[in-house]
Protein backbone atom coordinates (compact mmCIF):
# COMPACT_ATOMS: atom_id res chain seq x y z
CA UNK A 1 0.00 0.00 0.00
CA UNK A 2 1.28 3.40 -0.98
CA UNK A 3 1.09 5.67 1.70
CA UNK A 4 0.81 9.44 1.15
CA UNK A 5 2.99 11.98 3.08
CA UNK A 6 1.84 15.58 3.43
CA UNK A 7 4.25 18.18 4.10
CA UNK A 8 2.84 21.28 5.72
CA UNK A 9 4.27 24.55 4.40
CA UNK A 10 5.05 27.08 6.91
CA UNK A 11 2.86 30.27 7.41
CA UNK A 12 4.14 33.84 8.77
CA UNK A 13 3.14 36.97 8.78
CA UNK A 14 3.96 39.25 5.37
CA UNK A 15 5.35 42.64 6.04
CA UNK A 16 2.24 43.94 5.41
CA UNK A 17 0.20 42.22 8.05
CA UNK A 18 2.97 43.19 10.60
CA UNK A 19 2.59 46.51 9.89
CA UNK A 20 -1.11 46.72 10.31
CA UNK A 21 -0.70 45.30 13.56
CA UNK A 22 1.83 47.19 14.62
CA UNK A 23 -0.20 50.24 13.82
CA UNK A 24 -3.49 48.65 15.39
CA UNK A 25 -1.61 48.44 18.70
CA UNK A 26 -0.34 52.25 18.56
CA UNK A 27 -3.61 53.54 18.01
CA UNK A 28 -5.13 51.53 20.52
CA UNK A 29 -2.18 52.21 23.07
CA UNK A 30 -2.57 56.18 22.24
CA UNK A 31 -6.38 55.96 23.04
CA UNK A 32 -5.64 54.76 26.39
CA UNK A 33 -2.64 56.76 27.39
CA UNK A 34 -4.65 59.66 26.51
CA UNK A 35 -8.24 58.25 28.33
CA UNK A 36 -5.31 58.22 31.37
CA UNK A 37 -3.89 61.61 31.42
CA UNK A 38 -7.88 62.71 31.17
CA UNK A 39 -8.49 60.94 33.99
CA UNK A 40 -5.46 62.37 36.04
CA UNK A 41 -6.40 65.81 34.99
CA UNK A 42 -9.94 65.28 35.97
CA UNK A 43 -8.67 63.84 39.86
CA UNK A 44 -6.05 67.26 39.34
CA UNK A 45 -9.02 69.35 38.87
CA UNK A 46 -11.19 67.53 41.98
CA UNK A 47 -8.60 67.80 44.71
CA UNK A 48 -8.10 71.33 43.65
CA UNK A 49 -11.66 72.65 44.11
CA UNK A 50 -11.67 70.29 47.32
CA UNK A 51 -9.38 72.54 48.55
CA UNK A 52 -10.48 75.68 47.20
CA UNK A 53 -13.71 74.88 49.80
CA UNK A 54 -11.83 73.89 52.73
CA UNK A 55 -10.21 77.37 52.58
CA UNK A 56 -13.63 78.83 52.52
CA UNK A 57 -15.26 76.74 54.86
CA UNK A 58 -11.98 77.31 57.27
CA UNK A 59 -12.59 81.00 56.64
CA UNK A 60 -16.42 80.83 57.21
CA UNK A 61 -16.21 79.08 60.96
CA UNK A 62 -12.61 80.68 61.74
CA UNK A 63 -15.71 84.03 61.06
CA UNK A 64 -18.63 81.89 63.31
CA UNK A 65 -16.06 81.01 66.12
CA UNK A 66 -14.18 84.57 67.04
CA UNK A 67 -16.97 87.19 65.23
CA UNK A 68 -14.20 88.66 62.45
CA UNK A 69 -12.26 87.08 59.70
CA UNK A 70 -8.63 85.90 59.70
CA UNK A 71 -7.01 88.97 57.94
CA UNK A 72 -3.38 89.10 58.20
CA UNK A 73 -1.21 91.98 58.80
CA UNK A 74 -1.44 94.94 56.08
CA UNK A 75 -4.68 93.51 55.16
CA UNK A 76 -7.18 94.69 58.09
CA UNK A 77 -10.47 95.98 57.72
CA UNK A 78 -10.52 98.85 54.77
CA UNK A 79 -12.68 99.88 52.26
CA UNK A 80 -11.47 97.25 49.80
CA UNK A 81 -11.67 93.23 49.70
CA UNK A 82 -8.14 91.91 49.99
CA UNK A 83 -6.71 89.20 47.45
CA UNK A 84 -4.35 86.54 49.15
CA UNK A 85 -2.16 84.09 47.47
CA UNK A 86 -1.21 81.02 49.23
CA UNK A 87 2.66 81.26 48.87
CA UNK A 88 2.84 85.37 49.62
CA UNK A 89 3.66 86.33 53.29
CA UNK A 90 -0.12 87.54 53.59
CA UNK A 91 -1.18 83.60 52.38
CA UNK A 92 1.76 81.82 54.51
CA UNK A 93 0.25 83.83 57.37
CA UNK A 94 -3.50 83.35 56.39
CA UNK A 95 -2.26 79.33 56.28
CA UNK A 96 -0.19 79.84 59.58
CA UNK A 97 -3.61 80.99 61.51
CA UNK A 98 -6.08 79.20 59.75
CA UNK A 99 -3.96 75.70 60.21
CA UNK A 100 -3.64 76.74 64.20
CA UNK A 101 0.39 77.44 63.79
CA UNK A 102 0.61 80.93 64.89
CA UNK A 103 3.08 81.70 67.45
CA UNK A 104 2.33 82.20 71.41
CA UNK A 105 1.77 86.21 71.22
CA UNK A 106 -0.37 88.62 72.50
CA UNK A 107 -1.32 89.80 68.39
CA UNK A 108 -2.58 86.10 67.56
CA UNK A 109 -5.64 86.04 65.56
CA UNK A 110 -6.28 82.42 66.71
CA UNK A 111 -5.38 82.26 70.52
CA UNK A 112 -7.74 79.00 70.73
CA UNK A 113 -5.02 77.40 67.95
CA UNK A 114 -7.85 75.94 66.47
CA UNK A 115 -7.12 73.80 63.42
CA UNK A 116 -9.48 75.22 60.68
CA UNK A 117 -8.11 74.19 57.71
CA UNK A 118 -6.42 70.61 57.33
CA UNK A 119 -4.36 70.05 53.83
CA UNK A 120 -2.03 67.58 53.04
CA UNK A 121 1.73 68.13 52.61
CA UNK A 122 2.89 68.86 48.75
CA UNK A 123 5.80 68.08 46.75
CA UNK A 124 8.63 70.18 46.72
CA UNK A 125 9.73 71.06 43.08
CA UNK A 126 12.19 73.68 43.58
CA UNK A 127 13.34 76.01 46.38
CA UNK A 128 10.73 77.20 48.19
CA UNK A 129 8.06 76.43 45.25
CA UNK A 130 5.88 73.16 45.45
CA UNK A 131 2.83 71.46 44.38
CA UNK A 132 -0.37 69.47 45.69
CA UNK A 133 -0.36 70.93 49.43
CA UNK A 134 0.83 72.98 51.73
CA UNK A 135 5.26 73.20 51.87
CA UNK A 136 7.23 73.61 55.14
CA UNK A 137 10.84 74.46 55.75
CA UNK A 138 12.80 71.86 57.76
CA UNK A 139 11.95 73.98 60.98
CA UNK A 140 8.33 72.99 60.10
CA UNK A 141 7.17 76.54 59.31
CA UNK A 142 4.83 76.91 56.06
CA UNK A 143 6.07 78.44 53.09
CA UNK A 144 3.01 77.98 50.77
CA UNK A 145 -0.01 75.97 49.88
CA UNK A 146 -0.03 75.01 46.02
CA UNK A 147 -2.15 73.65 43.42
CA UNK A 148 -1.51 70.19 41.47
CA UNK A 149 0.02 71.92 38.82
CA UNK A 150 1.86 74.16 40.94
CA UNK A 151 0.58 77.22 41.31
CA UNK A 152 -0.72 79.44 44.58
CA UNK A 153 -4.37 79.71 45.54
CA UNK A 154 -6.02 82.83 45.52
CA UNK A 155 -8.09 83.93 48.59
CA UNK A 156 -10.46 86.78 48.14
CA UNK A 157 -11.54 88.10 51.61
CA UNK A 158 -14.65 90.18 52.89
CA UNK A 159 -12.04 92.78 54.67
CA UNK A 160 -14.93 95.95 54.39
CA UNK A 161 -17.94 93.27 55.45
CA UNK A 162 -19.91 94.29 53.28
CA UNK A 163 -21.08 90.67 52.51
CA UNK A 164 -19.74 90.24 49.06
CA UNK A 165 -16.58 89.94 46.91
CA UNK A 166 -16.22 93.13 44.48
CA UNK A 167 -12.77 91.86 42.59
CA UNK A 168 -14.42 88.59 40.85
CA UNK A 169 -11.89 87.97 38.38
CA UNK A 170 -13.40 85.95 36.68
CA UNK A 171 -16.38 88.66 35.94
CA UNK A 172 -16.60 90.26 32.11
CA UNK A 173 -17.89 93.45 34.05
CA UNK A 174 -19.22 94.85 37.47
CA UNK A 175 -20.60 91.63 38.72
CA UNK A 176 -19.41 91.33 42.47
CA UNK A 177 -19.87 87.66 43.97
CA UNK A 178 -22.79 88.96 46.58
CA UNK A 179 -23.37 86.97 49.90
CA UNK A 180 -20.03 85.76 50.49
CA UNK A 181 -17.56 86.40 52.84
CA UNK A 182 -14.58 84.78 51.37
CA UNK A 183 -13.93 82.63 47.69
CA UNK A 184 -11.19 80.67 46.54
CA UNK A 185 -9.84 79.84 43.05
CA UNK A 186 -6.53 79.08 40.64
CA UNK A 187 -6.13 79.48 37.22
CA UNK A 188 -5.87 75.07 36.87
CA UNK A 189 -3.54 73.40 34.63
CA UNK A 190 -2.76 75.82 31.72
CA UNK A 191 -1.96 78.52 34.43
CA UNK A 192 -4.01 81.04 32.95
CA UNK A 193 -7.59 83.30 33.06
CA UNK A 194 -10.51 81.38 31.34
CA UNK A 195 -12.89 83.41 33.03
CA UNK A 196 -14.34 80.88 34.97
CA UNK A 197 -14.27 78.27 32.24
CA UNK A 198 -11.91 75.64 31.16
CA UNK A 199 -9.91 74.68 33.47
CA UNK A 200 -10.69 77.26 35.98
CA UNK A 201 -10.92 75.97 39.38
CA UNK A 202 -13.33 78.44 41.93
CA UNK A 203 -15.18 77.89 45.19
CA UNK A 204 -18.13 79.54 43.38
Amino acid sequence: MKIRTFRQSAHGFTLVELLVVIAIIAVLAGAGLAGIKAAIDRAHKTKAMKVCQSIDTAVTNFYDEYGHLPLPSGSAQGNQDVEIITNGAQGIELLTILMGMEDDSDNMLNPKNMRFLDVSEGKRIANNMGRDGVIYSAGNRIQGLYDPWGQPYHVLIDANYDNQLDNNPFATGNQPLRGRRVATYTYGKNKKNDHGGGDDVKSW
